[in-house]
């Protein structure tokens, strides 16, 4: 008998412990919303139907979800942090870090710019070779290239002529950049070498469209010229017709070119 009486008691025991766990776990009661306790940031209490119940408030930060009047710098919790490098498009639909355009906040507004400390002049050197002349070639320019301010530098300097191959002068008469077929830069001129030593540069503007605010490409230096070529006879050396030719030299590192204006 004693031993039934214990296990009814028992059992009565766990009814009410899972009674009581229930009530426990149950939502508050309430006739207004004063009656539930606070919900927490981005929560608001509610009473519904006599039970307190939550619900998440809009344009608040800390709700999770980047709202309309939020942004990087306003709330980096539910919007993301603005900082790092610009996601630029690669290939194959995958991004890649832009080298020198990253985010940043003025004004509690995310902007992207480049950091103009990173900037530096960068300079490359070939000989230029034709029939009876050489030229030194220095090429000049900034790297990261911007396609709206900066410009390519092209200096030649006259290294030797032979005079008996050549009679001076010898003109450049067209500078050109390209990549490609494409033409990214061009300056018709006229740049007169008569003698060992004499020195001319050509600046070129640079004219390229960028589908990105940042793009890497590599470039070629065209250089039409004319000399007038000497054939030698009894009678000396005599004038020929003169020749016109293209010489070219590709720029062997990938160059970076920026476009502000694409920047949003």
């Amino acid at each position: 008998m004693r031993k039934i009486l214990l296990i009814g008691a028992v059992c009565l025991l766990l009814v009410l412990a899972a009674c009581g766990g229930e009530e426990e776990s149950g939502a508050q009661k309430c006739k207004t919303a004063s009656d539930c306790k606070s919900a927490g940031t981005c929560k608001e209490a509610v009473c519904r139907s006599g039970s307190c119940s939550t619900v998440t408030k809009d344009n608040c930060c800390g709700n999770r979800k980047c709202d309309s009047s939020e942004n990087e710098c306003s709330c980096p919790r539910d919007c993301g942090k603005c900082e790092g490098a610009l996601q630029l498009e690669g290939s194959r639909g995958r991004t890649t870090d832009a080298q020198f355009l990253g985010k940043r906040c003025e004004s509690r507004k995310c902007i992207v710019l480049y950091d103009a400390s990173k900037k530096k002049a960068k300079e490359v050197f070939t000989e230029f070779s034709g029939s009876g002349f050489k030229y030194n070639l220095y090429i000049k320019f900034q790297q990261p290239t911007d396609v709206s301010t900066d410009k390519v530098t092209v200096e030649l300097q006259l290294k030797d002529l032979d005079d008996e191959k050549v009679q001076p002068p010898v003109t450049i008469n067209e500078v050109r950049l390209q990549k490609g077929a494409d033409i990214i830069g061009r300056a018709p001129t006229a740049l007169i070498f008569d003698a060992v030593g004499s020195e001319d540069s050509q600046v070129v503007d640079i004219t390229m469209d960028l589908n990105q605010p940042e793009e890497s490409h590599k470039f070629t230096v065209y250089l039409d010229y004319e000399y007038t070529p000497l054939r030698t006879s009894r009678d000396g050396a005599e004038p020929q017709q003169v020749e016109r030719k293209t010489f070219k030299y590709a720029v062997r590192d990938a160059i970076t070119f920026i476009d502000p204006s694409l920047i949003e």
